[in-house]
């Protein structure tokens, strides 16, 4: 009695592992889309690397640069690298919302690419700058 309750509970759980989807339409398209050769694995990975290689250098010079430049105490150094997250966190999404709604004849992200360039660049110039009305005399 007890062999035959296993056996049943066995059998049930090999039932959740079926797909009870009879569309072979819709069977193709996700065969067709989860089934990337590892070629392409590995060509989307390197381009994740080297994203997170960019970010570990930054956040490695950006730190040194304030504490030894800029002479921020530890604990404002890591302000400002919470500050960054944060902001990021915060405009990630809404950007992406929005070049999600945004009709532009070069197409939906370009407008934003070249609307962001020339800020990123003027506010990562802006880090290595020490501008005139904020010396003390």
């Amino acid at each position: 009695m007890e062999q035959e309750q296993t056996n049943r509970a066995i059998n049930d759980d090999d039932q959740d592992d079926i797909n009870f989807n009879d569309s072979e339409e819709e069977n193709d398209t996700a065969g067709k889309r989860d089934a990337l050769s590892r070629t392409h694995v590995l060509a989307y990975s390197v381009g994740h690397f080297n994203n997170d290689l960019c970010a570990a250098m930054w956040f490695i010079y950006l730190t040194w640069y304030v504490q030894n430049i800029v002479h921020l105490s530890d604990s404002m150094v890591g302000l400002v690298l919470l500050s960054g997250q944060i902001t990021d966190g915060f405009t990630t999404p809404v950007v992406g919302l929005l070049s999600d709604k945004t009709n532009c004849p070069g197409g939906r992200r370009n407008f934003w690419y070249f609307l962001g360039f020339p800020v990123v660049n003027l506010a990562f110039l802006g880090i290595f700058t020490n501008p005139k009305f904020l010396q003390s005399n």
